[in-house]
């Protein structure tokens, strides 16, 4: 067993969702900094909500795949 959580062949296999998250950060940074509703808290709430909940949820499935490919390689192995 590793000291690592993921080793570096699973992050490697997980990094396609590298991508997708930095996006979703420079779009919540563009947001946060520059407000396209005209001071409509609502609008601007509802905006970060939506980028917000898509990262965690991505977040947590890169979490998942990498955890399900590293048990997988090691009960092959």
């Amino acid at each position: 067993m590793s000291k690592y959580l993921l080793d570096r062949q699973t992050v490697l296999d997980v990094t396609v969702n590298i991508i997708p998250l930095l996006m979703l950060v420079f779009f919540f940074i563009l947001f946060a900094l520059y407000d396209p509703y005209l001071k409509n808290t609502f609008m601007l709430g509802m905006s970060l909500f939506l980028l917000i909940i898509p990262f965690v949820f991505l977040l947590l499935l890169t979490y998942a795949a990498g955890r399900t490919i590293e048990r997988e390689e090691e009960q092959t192995d």
